[in-house]
């Protein structure tokens, strides 16, 4: 009996120290609103709503009024006059931090016992310098960094091995140290306006949810780091002046979103493109010096998008023959000065596809208009665009029994059946396919015959 009253006093000793808390979120605006926390508040030392403090109205000098909490939930600190982050020194957990615009603090000191924290949001605290005070720092999940002037040291966070979001931007980075035993992005890794010049921290990053942005990063010229990245959703690789080449990407071999390259004037070819198999949408625009798209033959299908504009050194175009034009929707080759030729097996037969949009202008002669390409698949023979009057691919859709048929004079080798995505599901070298254990949904069915190659898109019922 004397434990069960014990217990009932220590819970309604617990509600009670929790009754005295705010049971909405609180806004403070002055600093003597923070001196008188503990005394507003009695016993309240656990916070399960938001804390804002605002210092626009008037001067807030420092939080030592807050010195009662060891646990907050998500915490803002806007506009204020601290030097330091004192009066959370008792904080060993925290939701999300969003530091804004405070200008007499240049790192963490006072954030010493926080362990676990949401994430970090910090914008426009222009004479932060570090990160110094959050060593104790063991697991976040997202880490937001934008137009901190000076901000350049993260090498307290060399514990973090997850994160789900991370954003670096207009800093003064010169290097990402901190970031070496980052593991997994579960959304998007996005770096802007830096002064790195290589990713080299990121090198035991493995898997990327989302998407990878990295743009106007001037100094940059290897992004070698991101070499065990398979999947993205998004690739953007926009303005990065020093970038020759794209080591590193060499294991992607999906993005289902869109791959965007533009103004990287020092890049000349995309070889270590060569895994890609899908991409959704293919925009390569204004990147001075590439001369060739080599690196992408293995590309098979285009969900969407394919342009190709104002590359001034693009000559050759012929590493797309491989693509399927089944699933594009849009063709856009304009502006590339140097280029003369551009009639290939995807060419050739996306511009005899109606339901292709096709702007083909301002290219040299031989690619200038779409007659011109047209009259040179035609001399080159379009084998693709000739099969297909040849071999049948029936039914379609399908709901079981997929069967190939070729004119005597054809013979077909042997079949591949891609799923939507790019992943090869079936080869073969019979002329029927059993597709009834197959996902209902769109493949790509690639037919190689002593005479060329055909693919078409087959939808399973």
């Amino acid at each position: 009996m004397k434990k069960i009253v014990l217990t009932l006093v220590i819970l309604m000793g617990y509600q009670l120290g929790i009754a005295q808390c705010p049971s909405t979120d609180i806004l403070i605006t002055s600093q003597a609103e923070i001196d008188s926390f503990a005394t507003d508040y009695p016993g309240c030392t656990q916070l399960i709503h938001e804390l804002k403090i605002e210092g626009n109205a008037n001067s807030i000098t420092n939080l030592q009024g807050l010195s009662v909490l060891t646990q907050v939930e998500d915490l803002g600190i806007f506009s204020t006059d601290i030097t330091d982050l004192q009066g959370l020194h008792n904080i060993t957990s925290m939701g999300r931090l969003t530091f804004w615009l405070n200008q007499g603090v240049v790192d963490f000191t006072g954030l010493d016992a926080v362990q676990t924290m949401d994430g970090v949001d910090l914008f426009g605290n222009n004479n932060m310098i570090g990160f110094n005070g959050m060593n104790s720092i063991q697991s976040m999940n997202t880490l937001h960094l934008f137009e901190n002037d000076n901000l350049q040291d993260i090498s307290q966070l060399s514990n973090i091995t997850e994160l789900d979001f991370l954003t670096i931007g207009s800093n003064l980075f010169s290097s990402l140290s901190g970031l070496e035993n980052l593991q997994t992005v579960a959304g998007d890794v996005a770096i802007s306006s830096e002064l790195i010049s290589n990713l080299d921290e990121l090198s035991n990053l493995n898997a990327v949810g989302g998407s990878i942005y990295l743009s106007i990063n001037e100094n940059l010229n290897s992004i070698s780091g991101l070499n065990n990245v398979v999947t993205l959703v998004d690739l953007f690789l926009v303005k990065n002046y020093d970038l020759t080449n794209l080591g590193g990407l060499e294991n992607v071999s999906t993005v289902t979103g869109r791959v965007r390259l533009g103004f990287n004037d020092m890049i000349n070819d995309l070889s270590f493109l060569n895994s890609i198999t899908y991409i959704g949408d293919l925009e390569i625009y204004s990147n001075d010096n590439l001369q060739s798209l080599s690196g992408l033959e293995n590309l098979q299908i285009v969900d969407g998008r394919l342009l190709l504009l104002n590359n001034s050194a693009l000559n050759d175009i012929s590493a797309l023959g491989g693509v399927s034009p089944v699933q594009v929707e849009e063709l856009v080759i304009s502006g590339n000065a140097n280029l003369s030729v551009c009639a290939n097996p995807f060419v050739c037969t996306a511009l005899n596809s109606s339901g292709v949009s096709k702007t083909i202008v301002n290219n040299l002669e031989g690619c200038n208009t779409i007659s011109e390409i047209q009259d040179a698949c035609l001399l080159l023979g379009n084998e693709e665009f000739e099969l297909s009057k040849a071999i049948s691919i029936l039914p379609n859709p399908v709901a079981n029994t997929l069967t190939i048929s070729a004119t005597e004079d054809l013979f077909v080798e042997h079949v591949e059946v891609f799923a939507i995505s790019g992943q090869k599901v079936r080869e073969t070298v019979k002329s029927t396919i059993d597709f009834s254990y197959f996902p209902s949904g769109v493949y790509l069915v690639k037919v190689q015959t002593n005479l060329g190659v055909l693919t078409e898109k087959i939808v399973k019922e």
